[in-house]
């Protein structure tokens, strides 16, 4: 038996090499190129045959010696390899019980699939689930079986059926990088809001290499694709995936990048464009934004001290402004105010611009409900924003105005052209 790389690779190449010594040349061998060479020889025998599969599938699978060994061999993995690779679907159908029961364990099988030129869109999504990861990154590490699986999802966005794939499987096929951020972000578009979910580690792993493209993006319109991506994630999710998504979060990270990510993907939350019959979608959503965009908030300018000043107080306004989030009613979403409403911090609030402290009012930060006692800091800010609403617009959006019902003063404002007095 020759002992040097290049001997061995030039005996395992030879299809007249005896099969006894191809076995031979197989287990002293540790050079992937000749193991390759061994699996791909038609001499072969069936032992080393399926000891190869295990590891060079592809090569077994295009060795016309595993066509005999389908016909003449009783083993149920070689049996399962080769439905797998002649018909994907039918694999699946037969032994969905066992892929359910226990994820990971075919990856060989989904191997053998992935090769098939018989490989559909939904055997493709299918497999990709349930395949391990590390299994479908070893699979995908050929240029033919990458080729086939982009073909087939871009196939998919051509055709006028339905969509073949799960969020679950797109987000496998992006962080596996079968497909880019771009075609994840054309296949999104394909769901509706607030139905879809994965499993817990894949949304994760999602979120991930998400924060990771966007805290490395070199450039802005990077870091748009990025927020768009999360964006549209948040919105296709369930309330639990929604929570899996940000959670993970730490006070660094939002200090240092995800609070500007947030702050994107909260106001491409409210204002996107929308049909009438899609308006009603998770508000998970913007729940889960607005709190990490709070947060920043609080971290970077309020710091929740005892001494806020209104220096910070007008920093974190024209911070909202930059983001085109003033219009936003934060309390809505059930997000704790950005000002405590005690004196000292009510003083400062005072001596803000009327802009400034019209913003922290409307957005709820100051409370729902004043007493109407005629004294106090928070009833004289709430009063003198109302009024100035008011004698700005009059009342022309009722909507605007802090507390919208007629007082004794607005009835005595109107002319003696509407009502007749006695």
């Amino acid at each position: 038996m020759p002992t040097t790389i290049k001997n061995q690779l030039a005996r395992a190449t030879n299809e007249q090499t005896p099969s006894a010594e191809l076995t031979a040349i197989w287990r002293a061998s540790r050079s992937i190129r000749v193991r390759k060479a061994v699996a791909s020889n038609p001499n072969s025998s069936p032992a080393t045959l399926k000891e190869a599969a295990r590891l060079y599938l592809e090569e077994v699978l295009s060795n016309p010696g595993f066509s005999m060994l389908e016909l003449f061999d009783d083993d149920p993995w070689i049996n399962k390899v080769s439905i797998a690779y002649k018909n994907p679907w039918e694999f699946l159908i037969k032994h969905t019980p066992s892929i359910y029961s226990r994820v990971g364990t075919i990856d060989h099988f989904g191997w053998a699939a992935l090769l098939s030129p018989q490989l559909s869109a939904k055997a493709l999504d299918r497999i990709v689930v349930f395949m391990s990861a590390g299994g479908l990154r070893r699979a995908l590490k050929s240029p033919e079986v990458l080729e086939k699986v982009f073909r087939i999802y871009d196939q998919a966005h051509a055709a006028k059926e339905a969509w073949p794939f799960t969020f679950e499987s797109l987000i496998i096929l992006h962080k596996e990088g079968a497909i880019s951020s771009e075609d994840l972000l054309k296949g999104m578009a394909n769901y509706s809001p607030g139905g879809e979910s994965a499993r817990k580690s894949v949304v994760k792993k999602f979120s991930q290499k998400i924060y990771a493209l966007y805290s490395t993006a070199q450039n802005s319109l990077q870091k748009e694709l990025t927020t768009l991506l999360l964006a549209k994630a948040l919105i296709i999710c369930r309330s639990h995936s929604v929570h899996w998504i940000v959670d993970g979060l730490t006070g660094s990270d939002i200090k240092n990048w995800a609070g500007e990510l947030y702050s994107s993907v909260l106001y491409y939350l409210v204002n996107r464009p929308m049909e009438k019959s899609k308006k009603s979608f998770n508000s998970d959503a913007i729940k889960a934004s607005g709190k990490v965009v709070t947060e920043y908030i609080n971290r970077t300018f309020l710091r929740k001290e005892q001494n806020l000043k209104a220096e910070n107080i007008i920093a974190a306004y024209n911070f909202i402004k930059s983001k085109e989030l003033e219009e936003l009613r934060f309390a809505s979403f059930n997000l704790l105010p950005f000002i405590n409403t005690t004196d000292n911090q009510l003083m400062e609030l005072d001596n803000c611009a009327m802009e400034v402290k019209t913003f922290y009012c409307k957005a709820g930060c100051l409370g729902d409900w004043v007493p109407a006692n005629g004294s106090g800091l928070k009833y004289k800010i709430i009063t003198e924003v109302n009024e100035h609403i008011y004698s700005s617009e009059g009342l022309k959006n009722p909507a605007n105005l802090l507390f919208n019902k007629c007082s004794v003063r607005k009835i005595i404002s109107l002319t003696a052209d509407t009502y007749t007095l006695p």
